[in-house]
């Protein structure tokens, strides 16, 4: 039998993912509500560059408020935080610094083929960590991992959060098709681009407009097709493309994300989201789209 039009187009989102850039490249899941599936997609997609590209990926939390990406992750005996690397991180930053080094401070997530930088979980702790430090530990981070999926906090205008964003290159927008939380990614959206008209500094803009928007399925009462559509319409006339995320009963447990229990359609959507997030990082011979060609992907 001939090769099916589904067929061909996974092999076409595997092809981009698989791409090689001209060097590190920085995801940054973001998204001033709580609950829509923020940590979520920052495992779909490392777990989908692990799986797929054949390079080095980590998501790293930077919730300053102590996130959960290491609770819905792999520990494997590890206790380890960014803390804990933060307090060694000079000896990274050397010239004989050493990855095999650097994993003991990280988790690695199995046949998902990425790896955890995971945020501080000490109560007991008051002091967050900040722009200077964010800073350091991303470039020792970027010395060994060629994607650096970043999960962040709530807070927009925290130091570590917008140190983030300068370092940024593709931003991800994971909503759910209620107003509460299209409102508040509308409302970062218009912070982003405020900040390129205050600065004059338009890559705050252009991570807007090459924004991929993630639709999770959140849970309570359903929003009228109505009221989804004049949502979805807000959202699309903002950024790049919208990504629809089906149900699956593996992402709803609030317990350990395992990419290899997702079913088939969730899979395969996290991996034409991914492959839409590697078409939109920069490269030499390949510039990032713009939302002038935008389409909504279901």
């Amino acid at each position: 039998p001939k090769v099916g039009a589904a067929e061909l187009a996974r092999r076409t989102d595997l092809s981009a993912i698989q791409r090689v850039y001209s060097r590190p490249m920085q995801i940054m899941v973001a998204q001033p509500l709580g609950g829509v599936g923020k940590t979520t997609c920052s495992v779909g997609i490392g777990s989908t560059f692990g799986i797929h590209s054949g390079q080095h990926a980590i998501v790293w939390d930077i919730n300053e408020m102590m996130g959960t990406l290491g609770v819905r992750t792999n520990a494997n005996g590890s206790t380890r935080t960014v803390w804990d690397l933060l307090n060694v991180l000079e000896k990274f930053e050397t010239i004989s610094a050493r990855k095999g080094d650097f994993t003991y401070y990280t988790r690695h997530q199995g046949k998902n083929q990425f790896s955890v930088l995971a945020s501080d979980e000490d109560p007991d702790r008051m002091k967050s960590i900040g722009a200077e430090e964010f800073n350091r530990i991303h470039t020792v981070v970027s010395r060994f991992y060629d994607t650096i999926i970043v999960d962040t906090g709530n807070n927009t205008r925290s130091a570590n959060w917008l140190a983030s964003i300068e370092v940024t290159d593709q931003l991800v927008i994971p909503t759910t098709l209620k107003r509460n939380a299209v409102v508040s990614a509308l409302r970062m959206i218009e912070q982003l681009e405020s900040m390129s008209e205050r600065t004059g500094n338009a890559h705050y803009k252009n991570l807007v407009d090459n924004a991929v928007v993630i639709v999770t399925q959140g849970g309570g009462a359903k929003v009228s097709a109505a009221e989804q559509a004049d949502l979805r319409e807000k959202l699309g006339s903002a950024v790049r493309t919208i990504i629809d995320i089906p149900y699956d009963p593996a992402l709803d447990t609030g317990s350990i994300l395992d990419w290899q229990r997702v079913g088939d359609p969730a899979r395969r959507a996290l991996e034409r989201a991914t492959a839409e997030l590697a078409r939109g990082l920069p490269d030499v011979n390949n510039r990032p789209p713009n939302n002038t060609n935008r389409r909504d992907i279901t």
